[in-house]
């Protein structure tokens, strides 16, 4: 379990971009979109977390390879620091102990490192 210990940056600062259910309304208006535009707008958070690829894809608007986007700071339009991972449920496919364990500890250090960014950035 990560516990993040930086008690001045306000819980809101971190959003975690939801994985679309279905990859087809991709690039089309639909009620992601309005999520898409708007909620950054009022929460103005200062980092995004893409769980997935589809995540990814919908957040940069192009598809994003997670191999190439992780352990990377890229950023917005509006220079939002965001990071690209795997999503959760991944970790629950993996059969095998070992990769399993190898892709967990990954997850964790992308995370920290999103923490990472933020603590400085509330320093």
């Amino acid at each position: 379990m990560i516990k993040f210990k930086y008690s001045r940056i306000p819980i809101a600062s971190l959003s975690l971009f939801p994985c679309l259910r279905r990859s087809s309304t991709i690039g089309k208006e639909g009620p992601f979109s309005r999520w898409k535009n708007f909620c950054p707008a009022i929460v103005k958070p200062m980092a995004i977390v893409a769980l997935g690829a589809t995540a990814a894809r919908s957040l940069f608007g192009r598809t994003v390879t997670i191999a190439k986007a992780r352990g990377r700071v890229l950023h917005l339009a509006d220079d939002t620091a965001a990071f690209v991972t795997i999503h959760p449920s991944w970790l629950l496919r993996i059969h095998d102990d070992a990769d399993k364990e190898r892709e967990y500890r990954n997850f964790v250090a992308d995370l920290r490192q999103a923490a990472s960014v933020l603590a400085k950035q509330a320093a």
